[in-house]
């Protein structure tokens, strides 16, 4: 059995799967690498089933209909085989060693959900580069920690952007049956910031989690090509759905 599965979700990615792809084969046969194609309309398809064929012990090509990046990491998930779960986009890649670390952690405290840190990489070189995590003061939490420290400041702590655990899905490794529990709450229509919705929902459930402080190993690639700043007249909507999905999530699990 595989000790881990990593779910890449992939959309018109021919550019940077590669990368990505190549970042994760070093975890070697312990790991399992799901390359979810989201209905691409480019060569990310053919360039799955290429790594899938080169590597039929590693590496598994599920191809789908266009359904958003939610429905794309959700169905890497189900198919899932190893006990922990981790999720890297396909534009992005990651340091060797981190998953490595990650289930060590996980492991090691019996963790529901193991944490590390981001650095943000950007395709204009004369930019710097800066780094992103939680702000945590231990190395693990149980669950009265969970409750009685981190549900307070969960979303918030106070402070503007103040957030205490990092939302992002890609810096977490999961307990796989957890995330299959919670991703009926995770909405496919919510588009800004969609993976509160499992952090969330994982983290109203998890009995202990683990944290790798300073620890920075995913690399998360701003494309300044592919950046649209321009106005979204449905933008203020998108984050209303954010806000009513999160909070629906609170009322059902009960947890506020």
């Amino acid at each position: 059995m595989k000790l881990l599965s990593i779910a890449i979700p992939c959309y018109n990615s021919q550019d940077y799967m590669a990368h990505c792809i190549e970042s994760l084969l070093p975890g070697g046969e312990d790991v399992e690498i799901l390359i979810v194609n989201d209905g691409s309309k480019d060569d990310t398809a053919k360039i799955a089933d290429e790594y899938a064929a080169k590597y039929p012990t590693i590496v598994k090509a599920i191809h789908k209909e266009n359904g958003g990046l939610t429905s794309a990491w959700k169905a890497g998930a189900e198919a899932a085989t190893a006990d922990y779960v981790g999720f890297v986009d396909g534009d992005d890649w990651v340091d060797a060693d981190m998953f490595e670390k990650l289930l060590a952690s996980a492991e090691s405290h019996d963790a529901d959900m193991a944490i590390c840190g981001l650095v943000y990489d950007y395709e204009d070189s004369s930019r710097e580069k800066t780094v992103e995590t939680s702000r945590l003061s231990r190395e693990s939490y149980d669950r009265q920690a969970i409750r009685q420290e981190l549900f307070p400041v969960l979303i918030n702590n106070g402070t503007f952007f103040g957030r205490t655990i990092q939302a992002a899905r890609v810096t977490k490794l999961y307990r796989t049956s957890l995330v299959r529990k919670n991703s009926k709450y995770c909405d496919n229509r919510v588009t800004v910031g969609e993976d509160l919705q499992l952090t969330f929902s994982v983290l109203c459930d998890a009995q202990r989690i683990s944290f790798l402080p300073d620890y920075y190993p995913y690399h998360y690639w701003i494309n300044e090509g592919s950046m649209t700043g321009g106005y979204d007249p449905d933008y203020m909507k998108k984050i209303a759905l954010t806000k009513y999905r999160i909070r629906w999530i609170a009322k059902v699990k009960d947890v506020y």
